[in-house]
């Protein structure tokens, strides 16, 4: 399995979930598991995936967290 994570702007999440949402019915509604955690600055999106495939296609589209987001520093 593969995860990718996306951090993003509190006042971006229902947006950036939304073309999520959009991206995994267009590739074929992948089976994935969805986590989130909050902090001050934003919220991360992960996303775990069975079929590594479709995790890169969907990590090209969404990306990852910069390594300077405050989530990853803890």
């Amino acid at each position: 399995m593969r995860t990718v994570r996306t951090y993003v702007a509190q006042n971006a999440f229902a947006a950036t979930m939304s073309a999520m949402r959009l991206w995994l019915d267009a590739n074929g509604n992948p089976d994935v598991r969805c986590e989130t955690a909050k902090d001050e600055a934003g919220i991360l999106i992960s996303l775990e995936f069975r079929q590594d495939d479709i995790a890169y296609a969907f990590a090209r589209r969404f990306g990852n967290p910069p390594l300077s987001s405050p989530m990853l520093a803890a």
